[in-house]
């Protein structure tokens, strides 16, 4: 059987996974990773087993087509951007081997696809305005609540695409009213410490966002604090005030 050499795009020079697979003698093995539009996956191919250390190699992408193929000869290294979001198969076909069977190391780093710079932008430069409410509210911009928002907006929401457009949206609507209520807690005590009754459990609800790394993440994690914060400020208050008219 004739064996090709696959294609030879890039040496990736550090990685970040490691894997190793064993392709028994006239079997398949194969890797699952999920890509997302324009990501990147960088990857090395090692094969050892048998006379030639060769398998056949196949890249199929989430709608089942083959986006690469080929014979693989003791290692390879190559890259891949994928142009379709799911689930992209990376298979290892040994089935032309009777008798031997195949170690692959598979070793890969996966690049995301980065944040379209004009939102980043956007994002960044209107959040550099600060946390006007929080900061009277707390006293301080160095204050340990004020810190937590700049690092969950800058940690998390502003390194996703998804975080991103969502502080631009959110920043359009605060720095609206935000000033305004600012220096009214400067002016009033009692409306300082009323507000700072009312973001003060908003605040502690926001720290489940800090285990939020990926995209899908921040997005899953970031509609549950909101069904919490929805819960606390307006399903609590109606509850209250059912019980209230049942009991007169």
């Amino acid at each position: 059987m004739m064996i090709f050499t696959i294609i030879l795009f890039v040496t990736p020079s550090v990685f970040a996974e490691y894997q190793t697979l064993i392709v028994g003698a006239g079997d398949s093995e194969s890797l699952s990773f999920y890509l997302k539009e324009g990501d990147r996956i960088e990857f090395e191919i090692n094969v050892d087993g048998g006379t030639g250390d060769d398998i056949n190699f196949y890249l199929k992408n989430p709608i089942g087509g083959i986006s690469t193929s080929g014979g693989i000869v003791e290692s390879a290294s190559s890259s891949f951007v994928a142009t379709t979001t799911g689930n992209h198969i990376f298979e290892f076909d040994n089935s032309f081997s009777y008798v031997s069977s195949k170690k692959i190391s598979f070793i890969y780093d996966i690049i995301k696809r980065p944040i379209p710079q004009a939102i980043a932008n956007t994002a960044r430069d209107v959040a550099g305005g600060g946390c006007l409410i929080a900061t009277a509210t707390y006293g301080s911009e160095m204050s340990q609540q004020v810190q937590q928002l700049r690092e969950l907006r800058d940690n998390q929401l502003l390194n996703t695409e998804a975080g991103s457009a969502f502080m631009e949206t959110f920043n359009d609507i605060y720095y609206s009213f935000s000033p305004v209520i600012a220096d009214y807690e400067r002016e009033n005590p009692y409306f300082k410490e009323a507000v700072k009754l009312a973001i003060t459990p908003m605040i502690s609800s926001l720290s489940l966002m800090e285990n939020a790394e990926s995209e899908s993440e921040v997005l899953g994690i970031g509609i549950s604090v909101i069904m919490l914060n929805l819960g606390m400020y307006l399903g609590v208050p109606i509850v209250a005030i059912i019980g209230i008219r049942k009991r007169l």
